[in-house]
């Protein structure tokens, strides 16, 4: 049996006294570029009557890698979507990490370990290569509100903070949060095969976001043009070294977690 979109009824007859019916919505199935609003819903076309809240970039079931999603929101299985805009510059990965002389990974690790590490070493690259940006953000949240580190505070969680108080999230997505390395990396090539590490020079998915999201007023394209391009991720190399994401490259890079405010930029993300 075939459905067309919209609702329909569904009956199933035994007799004239003796049936049932239930009541099916049949909905598009999201793509990428598709356009998410605010009311939870998403299309292909732009709907000029409704409140876009971002647009799908990865269409797949992100709960399968990232536990914590899973948990918090298990019906979120239709894949991910990038928020309409981003704040230029103004935020280092974190404030005072010399202080520190940590990683905020051995913080989640004996603090709260419902969460995965945020932690990646170069040459463990397990939690780079997966997506686990709701999981970072969420175990982010829980160092940044612990009174020991309210001195060193990862200042690109705080950001996602403030950006849902602004640009509220649908019920029925995760939230805004600060995406993996794996999640920067589909945002900016898209699908991808192999080692998050190893990708360079496929900005195609970039491209063909920025048009879908020229269309919408108020929103801004990832990145900037030229090589100040980059976007933060979620995750740490070890006390110093952050990984984030190019958008003029393709490429994953690592910087210092102080460094950057007037370059690397803050694109929160969802599960959908």
């Amino acid at each position: 049996m075939a459905f067309t979109l919209g609702q329909t009824v569904v009956r199933a007859v035994v007799s004239e006294e003796v049936f049932s019916e239930c009541v099916i919505k049949v909905i598009e199935a999201p793509e990428v570029g598709s356009f998410y609003y605010s009311d939870g819903t998403w299309s292909v076309s732009l709907d000029p009557d409704k409140n876009v809240a971002g647009v799908v970039f990865w269409v797949g079931d992100p709960t399968l890698e990232d536990a914590a999603l899973k948990q918090d929101h298990p019906h979120c299985t239709h894949g991910l979507v990038v928020a309409l805009n981003h704040d230029q510059k103004g935020y280092n990965w974190q404030t005072g990490y010399e202080a520190y002389g940590k990683t905020v990974g051995e913080w989640i690790e004996a603090n709260v370990p419902e969460y995965v590490t945020v932690t990646s070493p170069w040459n463990h690259n397990e939690n780079v290569n997966a997506i686990r940006g709701y999981n970072n953000t969420k175990a982010i949240e829980a160092f940044n509100a612990a009174e020991e580190n309210a001195a060193w505070p990862v200042d690109v969680v705080r950001y996602a903070v403030q950006y849902r108080s602004i640009n509220p999230a649908p019920e029925t997505s995760s939230d805004w949060y600060i995406p993996s390395v794996k999640e920067c990396a589909l945002l900016i090539v898209g699908e991808f095969s192999g080692d998050v590490l190893a990708l360079a020079g496929n900005i195609y998915n970039k491209a063909f976001l920025d048009y879908k999201l020229s269309l919408i007023d108020g929103s801004t394209p990832l990145g900037r043009h030229g090589v100040d391009d980059d976007i933060w991720s979620s995750n740490e190399r070890d006390s110093e070294y952050v990984f984030y994401m190019s958008t003029f490259e393709g490429k994953v890079w690592m910087n210092w977690k102080e460094y950057g405010s007037e370059h690397h930029q803050v694109r929160c993300i969802l599960a959908f």
